[in-house]
């Protein structure tokens, strides 16, 4: 019987076998230290690279460094927004809020979802690298308001920030 690679290294079985595969690995690939990469030297090398090339095609470091703060961001949101995801799920209703509608329902988190851990951070005195996980759901249980709606009014939502959007001045 063949197993693919996924079948082979689920979760449990990475866990469960992992001096055997460790040593496997040593055996293919030699002694394994995870301090030190063989590529670290070409890492460090290509992320130069990349910075010239950025600024050969006008793009400022200062804006790169935007880049990277947003990209930071935004893997935080998501951390944070799949640690949360089922209690969202859990608050799901039977009838959309506003037309009373049952099908295509989906439940949302009303409150801005940083906005809220940042309140958990403050509130707990943790920084996002030490908060427990366990906690912040918790806390998103007492805290968090949520809605329940239908396919058609999150749509018909949709088109009315666009249109209200587009009759906002940009300054």
């Amino acid at each position: 019987q063949k197993y693919g690679i996924k079948e082979v290294f689920t979760p449990r079985t990475q866990q469960v076998n992992r001096r055997e595969i460790i040593s496997k690995f040593k055996q293919i690939f030699g002694e394994i230290n995870p301090k030190t990469s063989k590529f670290a030297k070409e890492d460090a090398s290509r992320k130069e690279l990349k910075q010239n090339q950025l600024i050969k095609e006008g793009i400022k470091p200062y804006f790169s460094e935007i880049l990277k703060m947003w990209l930071e961001r935004a893997r935080k949101k998501k951390i944070i927004t799949l640690q949360i995801r089922r209690i969202v799920d859990q608050n799901l209703d039977t009838k959309c809020k506003f037309c009373e509608g049952r099908f295509g329902l989906r439940c949302e988190l009303i409150n801005n979802i940083e906005i809220l851990f940042e309140n958990f951070l403050k509130e707990t005195g943790y920084d996002f690298e030490s908060y427990a996980p366990v906690e912040w759901m918790k806390y998103v249980k007492r805290n968090a308001h949520f809605r329940t709606i239908c396919l058609n009014c999150a749509e018909e939502f949709e088109e009315n920030n666009k249109i209200h959007n587009q009759r906002q001045p940009f300054f």
